[in-house]
């Protein structure tokens, strides 16, 4: 079991560098995992980033909001810039006693909503289609983290019919919590072009490392309404490779949640 997951570490890092890190374009992402810890705890982490190529979908950032702090959206930076707020205003993260959600679209209100009235994942993505910016034809994407009992994990993909792009494909998978230290993730588009190529096949295994006292007090600093949106740019562009087009990152925030297992 020991060289089974050290393989599947191997192979998610692989992945990080081929779909992330050497991509100019994956567009907007979701990735939901544990973190590796010393500690016998379960710290899960959401993560999403927004990622734009015009003008108006550049002109966006993340805030906190909720009588908690539980609750991400994104906004205009300059409102007078904003073209068309369709499909780049919306609530990215939201919570239910919990359950976390996390999407590129308002579909997370609608996934909220369908949960409240004890219905099912699946049954919120059945009403909706995938974002209507033709020709690319945005996917809209969503996790749900159930902690409840013994949890769930969820993944959907809402994307454009390879056939017939008035027709919608619904793809949902319901997943096997990871080990620790690695995640799922899924984006929006498998790179760039024109138009935009949607994403394919499963959740990409992805490393989600805690291994040092700098990344464990970074996550652990809760950042103030915009602190997060001008440390990741600054990730960005260290990690930008030579032949990659100017930054298209616009923002990315995460989110952790410490989890007991009524099992043990």
């Amino acid at each position: 079991m020991t060289s089974q997951i050290e393989e599947l570490h191997v192979f998610a890092e692989q992945n990080f560098g081929r779909h992330l890190l050497a991509n100019s374009y994956p567009g907007r992402g979701i990735v939901v995992g544990r973190l590796e810890t010393e500690e016998d705890t379960d710290v899960w982490v959401q993560i999403y980033w927004i990622m734009g190529r015009s003008e108006n979908s550049r002109n966006r950032r993340f805030v906190v909001r909720g009588v908690a702090d539980n609750e991400l959206r994104t906004e205009a930076r300059d409102p007078a810039l904003v073209t068309d707020p369709t499909n780049i205003i919306y609530e990215a993260m939201l919570e239910l006693p919990d359950i976390y959600l996390v999407s590129n679209g308002d579909h997370t209100r609608t996934i909220q909503e369908t949960i409240e009235h004890s219905a099912r994942f699946e049954d919120a993505l059945a009403v909706r289609e995938r974002e209507d910016d033709a020709p690319n034809y945005t996917p809209r994407i969503a996790s749900m983290l159930d902690l409840r009992g013994h949890g769930e994990l969820y993944f959907a993909i809402l994307r454009a019919n390879a056939a017939d792009h008035d027709e919608t494909d619904r793809i949902v998978w319901r997943l096997p919590f990871p080990p620790r230290g690695l995640g799922y993730g899924i984006t929006t588009y498998r790179h760039d072009g024109n138009p935009l190529p949607p994403f394919a096949g499963d959740p990409l295994w992805l490393p989600l490392p805690w291994h040092t006292r700098r990344t464990r007090r970074h996550l652990l600093e809760r950042p103030r309404p915009g602190q997060q949106n001008r440390a990741r740019r600054q990730s960005n562009r260290r990690r930008r490779l030579p032949h990659h087009p100017a930054p298209a990152l616009t923002s990315g925030c995460w989110r952790l949640h410490q989890h007991v297992d009524p099992g043990q």
